[in-house]
């Protein structure tokens, strides 16, 4: 597989990932139970399987791992777990919107990441 189709399917991948977050959290907080059939529940992991595979191919083909590749994976993982533990475990409209958040962010600042190529605040 080429360098381009590779990476567009790893950030077409990272973008649908975001969608579907998007979706079950706004089911979440509408108080839908349709967020919790299976297709919906299954969908982000294979996602995110996806996008690990793909960038795991990306780095190999890069001859190499930078520091904010390693930035970015710890925010994709913090990203992971936290939405994880907002669907399954937390309780509470408050609680639960905080979760989203967290989630939300850890999400946004993988993004940057990726974006920019660069850790915000190294030079």
């Amino acid at each position: 597989m080429s360098y381009e189709l590779l990476k567009m399917l790893h950030m077409t991948t990272a973008l649908l990932l975001g969608a579907v977050f998007f979706l079950r959290g706004g089911m979440l907080l509408a108080g839908s139970t349709w967020q919790q059939k299976t297709p919906i529940r299954i969908l982000p992991h294979i996602l995110s399987a996806i996008l690990i595979v793909a960038g795991i191919m990306l780095t190999k083909a890069m001859g190499g791992v930078p520091n904010w590749v390693w930035l970015k994976f710890a925010l994709l993982f913090a990203f992971l777990i936290i939405s994880g533990v907002t669907f399954k475990r937390i309780n509470g409209r408050l609680q639960q919107c905080l979760w989203l958040l967290a989630a939300l962010l850890a999400y946004t600042a993988a993004m940057m990441v990726a974006f920019s190529k660069t850790i915000p605040g190294v030079v």
